[in-house]
């Protein structure tokens, strides 16, 4: 059984969690879900693309709007979230869009864009 954080929005296999240590709770379908971070372009590709499978989507940059205006959005990494019905189809079409690179490369795909 998965559990989910309401701190840090992610699921976790224990009942604590072991980035805030707090105590999860049992997933309810509307909760919002970290799925992934990825940088530009790719977190506006993976938006676009669970739009248009009916999956609406959360994103939360990583920099401030201040930051953002001063230096650009392709250096800012997104946090995005679905809700937790739609989680299991949000990683099988995030994984059809990125496992490969991730996996040839051993790390993550905006690693080797820097």
């Amino acid at each position: 059984m998965a559990f989910y954080c309401e701190n840090c929005m992610k699921m976790m296999e224990d009942t604590v969690c072991p980035e805030c240590e707090r105590m999860g709770r049992e997933p309810r379908d509307m909760d919002e879900v970290f799925l992934a971070e990825r940088g530009h372009p790719w977190s506006d590709m993976l938006c676009d693309v669970l739009r248009q499978e009916g999956i609406p989507s959360l994103r939360r940059g990583s920099l401030g709007a201040g930051m953002m205006m001063t230096i650009g959005n392709f250096l800012d990494l997104e946090s995005v979230y679905v809700n937790y019905c739609h989680l299991e189809k949000a990683r099988e079409i995030y994984d059809s869009l990125f496992g490969a690179d991730e996996m040839l490369s051993g790390e993550d795909a905006d690693d080797e864009m820097e």
